[in-house]
């Protein structure tokens, strides 16, 4: 009883588990990202397509909005080199690991290729934040301007 309950808690804190855990997660961070980037570009795209008012808009919140939707695009950029990047690495990383090398020859093989994405999801996040950022503020102007 000892040794298998000894063997779950080496599993349990198994490198490899963990990591699995965080590419999993990444996943599911950078989708979300990538879903509310779509969603806020095609609003935008269709609000200023289909309102009639936005022919009176402010210069300034209109370009507002281009600079807004260019970093929303540059985001979504970014998410599509972030996850083919991604397929890149996993591949040369298994076929690392086909070839019998060790944990920590993989992990040197492996780790500009991570640190590349992780500068890719950062970059993700922070332009989608500065589009929403700016998204939000042109709207404000529109809704409470007198």
């Amino acid at each position: 009883m000892k040794k298998k309950k000894r063997k779950m808690l080496d599993e349990f804190y198994n490198y490899k588990y963990w990591r699995d855990i965080q590419r999993n997660q990444l996943s599911i961070s950078s989708n979300i990202f990538f879903t509310f980037n779509v969603v806020i570009l095609g609003f935008v795209v269709d609000y200023l397509a289909n309102d009639d008012n936005h022919c009176g808009m402010n210069l300034v919140i209109k370009n507002l909005f281009l600079v807004a939707m260019v970093f929303l695009i540059l985001s979504i950029v970014s998410y599509v080199i972030f996850n083919i990047l991604r397929l890149i690495d996993y591949r040369n990383t298994a076929q690392i690991i086909l070839r019998e090398k060790s944990n920590h020859y993989v992990s040197a093989k492996t780790k500009y290729m991570g640190q590349i994405n992780w500068i890719l999801f950062i970059c993700q996040i922070t332009l989608s934040v500065l589009g929403l950022l700016i998204i939000l503020f042109s709207f404000y102007q529109i809704i409470f301007r007198d």
